[in-house]
């Protein structure tokens, strides 16, 4: 394959992840690392992607961020999939963050029905401190702070300053995207310095994200692969992307 051939094709796939490191190119491609960087940077060069440490995106999409109603919509039983997995997770009698998204809204819902005893919920998302409302089973706390009109959730230095005071037994993330070279991403800043505060405020941090958040990166970083415990996810990631993410440290549940 010509090098003209092949980043037109390295450019669509790009434009479909939206997000990708060198060695899944070099991996997809049958090239070397050294290859697939030159071939970035013409790409970067002529304006048609943005590089990244370690990859590239597409351009445009580091700072999207659907509404928390779209998401909720997309991929349902993938994330219910994934809810079911987290699930056993959670010890009666222990105390977890619960981040915001739509896959853990999916295990909010599932704990509802569960009824465990003596556990406190603590979450910054107001759809799902509403499903824990109604359930005299679990104590809630509720991070305050500015809201986020679509997302259903507070961010902001009064919700750090709350979260610094706190300690959680395991923590429940959710994430735009995550690759091994840039880590967990998140298009808004405010929201990662959040997140990054669950994962520091928790003794064991799972990351819940189905097979499709792999190899997108958005503009905020919340951390690396390293400093989290596990990932939940649904069946389909590649066993070569298990190995990488399971050689740092990272336990798998799919």
């Amino acid at each position: 394959m010509f090098h003209q051939e092949r980043q037109k094709k390295i450019l669509e796939y790009i434009r479909q992840k939206p997000s990708v490191s060198v060695t899944e190119l070099s991996d997809i491609f049958k090239v070397s690392t050294v290859t697939i960087r030159k071939d970035l940077n013409k790409l970067n060069g002529d304006g048609k992607i943005e590089r990244t440490h370690g990859g590239a995106m597409s351009l445009n999409k580091s700072s999207y961020e659907e509404t928390e109603d779209a998401k909720e919509s997309i991929n349902i039983a993938g994330k219910q999939e994934i809810a079911a997995k987290a699930l056993p997770l959670v010890e009666e009698g222990s105390t977890i963050l619960l981040d915001a998204g739509s896959t853990t809204l999916e295990l909010a819902k599932l704990l509802v029905e569960k009824k465990l005893k003596g556990v406190t919920i603590i979450t910054y998302a107001l759809n799902i401190a509403n499903v824990f409302s109604h359930s005299k089973e679990y104590n809630l706390v509720m991070l305050g702070g500015q809201f986020r009109h679509g997302m259903m959730s507070f961010v902001g230095p009064y919700t750090v300053q709350m979260l610094k005071g706190l300690h959680a037994d395991r923590g429940f993330l959710g994430i735009n995207g995550y690759t091994l070279e840039e880590g967990l991403t998140t298009p808004n800043p405010y929201e990662a310095e959040v997140k990054r505060n669950i994962v520091a405020r928790s003794k064991e941090c799972y990351l819940m994200a189905d097979t499709n958040k792999y190899g997108k990166a958005y503009m905020a970083k919340v951390a690396d692969i390293s400093d989290i415990d596990g990932i939940i996810t649904n069946a389909g990631l590649s066993p070569m992307i298990q190995s990488s993410l399971e050689e740092r440290g990272v336990r798998i549940f799919c």
